[in-house]
């Protein structure tokens, strides 16, 4: 990867960091989420949610069951996955609905989405019974408007972002050039003027030597799946923070890191293609495009009180030790905490399922 890196700067000129990201981590032969080994196995360099309990899938399927009522139980019921990784997530919505409803089961249309080769490999047993089910790279792009769910977890952190930094000259932006035979990291002047209007839009007051990540994907990707849904809801489930906070002083070099057998680095040039990149998401630019679409934003809490208010700790009798003690460790885990859950929608005919905080206090 960093090979071809190299080649194509020397040839063309320095690239954005936002390039960068994009080819380090989804280079269809190259890059991280490309045709490698995948980061959940055994020499795993990251856990998620899915791996450790399946309390976040059936906290999904509740949510579904819910809208499937709240949109009059359509036929079909779209679920669509975008940024599935294993399947893992998915398998557990799946099997939920399957045991806990089978009328929704019999209408249920399910779409997963991932642009890695292996992880899509990885989930061919999805494909086995039941009806619609497909697994693909990207979302669709044409299909009959979807009523349904949507539903993505840890999916905006790994979208590439371009690095800024607040001069008294003006923003920069960070470019990656070859020195000395090495990648290095050059701040030039913005490659879009849409970084200097997200900065406007969303009212971010950086300081003079402060440097922070953009993303400009949310708002294309939300719009696209708007466009794709014609009643339901969106459920975004990643780590990040209001935007007053994710560019506040606190965060003073970003959020950006690199990641691989559960080790952090601050050096995001080193090694591209063999390391996860990660940045904290922007959940306040999300709601503002969500509204900006016309969709209603219903709330975003803690991973911990989106479970809990789902029903996770209900039956825990049932289940085996072990597995009452894997959702223990999640629920007091540091990805409780950091993964916040938002949720917004679209057309809802009937009542809109309670959400967030307010369904801690709804009456049992």
């Amino acid at each position: 990867m960093e090979a071809h890196l190299r080649a194509a700067i020397e040839s063309q000129g320095p690239i954005t960091f936002a390039r960068f990201m994009e080819q380090a981590l989804y280079h269809p032969e190259l890059g991280y989420y490309g045709a490698g080994p995948l980061p959940w196995g055994i020499d795993a360099d990251y856990v998620t949610a899915p791996q450790v309990h399946p309390a976040l899938g059936r906290s999904i399927a509740t949510l579904a069951m819910e809208l499937d009522e709240a949109l009059a139980r359509p036929d079909p019921f779209a679920l669509l996955e975008v940024g599935s990784g294993n399947g893992q997530l998915a398998r557990a919505v799946l099997a939920t609905i399957e045991q806990r409803s089978p009328d929704l089961w019999q209408r249920l249309s399910f779409t997963s989405v991932e642009r890695g080769a292996a992880a899509r490999a990885a989930q061919r047993d999805l494909l086995s019974p039941g009806r619609g089910k497909s697994v693909q790279a990207e979302l669709p792009l044409s299909c009959e408007p979807l009523r349904g769910l949507v539903y993505a977890n840890e999916l905006f952190d790994a979208f590439p972002v371009h690095r800024v930094q607040q001069t008294s000259g003006g923003l920069l932006e960070a470019h990656v050039d070859v020195g000395d035979g090495e990648l290095v990291e050059r701040y030039l002047g913005p490659s879009t003027p849409a970084l200097v209007q997200y900065i406007e839009d969303n009212s971010i007051d950086l300081a003079d030597g402060q440097v922070a990540e953009i993303c400009l994907n949310v708002q294309p990707w939300l719009a696209q799946v708007d466009g794709l849904l014609a009643a339901g809801g969106v459920l975004a489930v990643d780590y990040g923070h209001p935007t007053a906070v994710l560019y506040g002083p606190s965060r003073w070099s970003g959020t950006l890191v690199a990641q691989r057998r559960f080790a952090l680095f601050d050096d995001p040039l080193i090694h591209p293609g063999d390391r996860d990149l990660t940045a904290h998401v922007d959940f306040g630019n999300l709601q503002r495009a969500a509204e900006r679409l016309g969709m209603q934003w219903a709330a975003r809490c803690s991973l911990r009180v989106f479970l809990i208010g789902m029903g996770a700790t209900a039956n825990q009798e049932q289940e085996s030790i072990e597995a009452r003690l894997a959702l223990r460790h999640l629920l007091v885990s540091e990805i409780a905490d950091a993964h916040k859950v938002a949720f917004m929608y679209k057309a809802l005919g009937g009542d809109v399922p309670v959400f967030g905080r307010q369904r801690l206090d709804a009456p049992a």
